[in-house]
C-alpha cells in the first residue's frame, strides 16, 4: 500500500502551472507515504508554481517527503520541473524505516511571493488588467494573489484545502 498526498493533488500525470498551495500537510500511518508541498508523486510536469505548506511524513515504512514533490518517477524528465519555487521557512520532514526528503524548487522569502512584480518576472504569471480584462491573477497588497473572477468585488474564492488552482 502507497498513499500519496499533495498541496494541489496525491499523484501527478499531467501538468501543473501556474498555482500554489498554502496548507500543511501532516500525514502518519503503516504504509509507504509520499507527500509533497504541490504533489505526493510526480510523473508529469510542474511548471511556473510554488509551495509554502509545511509538509510531514511519518511512517512504519518508507516515508517521502518534499517541498514540491514527496517522490518522483525515476525516469522522469529533468526538464519536467521548471520555475518552481518553495518557501525560505518551509518545513521538509520524513520520519520512517527509510526516510527521503527532497528539497526541489528555488527558496525564497514568503515577501517576495507576495509581490506581483517577482510572480510576474520569475514565473510568468499574467495579473488582472481591467482595461484589457486579460489575466488570471488579483495583486493583494501583503498576501498572496487570489484568482480573478468575472465579478470580483462581489466575489467569494473557495478552493480545496486552501489551494488556489488556475485552469
Amino acid at each position: 500500500d502507497v498513499a500519496n498526498v499533495g498541496g494541489i493533488t496525491g499523484i501527478n500525470n499531467g501538468m501543473i502551472r501556474q498555482c500554489y498551495a498554502t496548507e500543511s500537510i501532516s500525514v502518519t500511518g503503516i504504509s509507504t507515504i509520499s507527500a509533497g508541498g504541490i504533489t505526493g508523486f510526480n510523473s508529469g510536469q510542474i511548471y511556473e508554481s510554488f509551495a509554502v505548506d509545511d509538509v510531514s511524513v511519518r511512517s512504519n515504512k518508507a516515508a517521502y517527503s518534499g517541498g514540491l514533490i514527496g517522490q518522483a518517477d525515476p525516469n522522469l524528465n529533468t526538464d519536467s520541473l521548471r520555475n518552481n519555487f518553495r518557501y525560505s521557512g518551509q518545513l521538509i520532514a520524513a520520519e520512517g524505516a527509510s526516510k527521503y526528503e527532497r528539497t526541489d524548487g528555488e527558496l525564497v522569502i514568503l515577501s517576495e511571493l507576495q509581490k506581483r512584480t517577482f510572480l510576474e518576472a520569475a514565473l510568468n504569471w499574467q495579473f488582472y488588467d481591467p482595461q484589457s480584462d486579460m489575466g488570471a491573477w488579483v495583486e493583494n497588497e501583503n498576501s498572496l494573489p487570489t484568482l480573478h473572477t468575472a465579478k470580483q468585488e462581489n466575489a467569494t474564492l473557495s478552493a480545496w484545502n486552501g489551494t488556489l488552482l488556475r485552469f
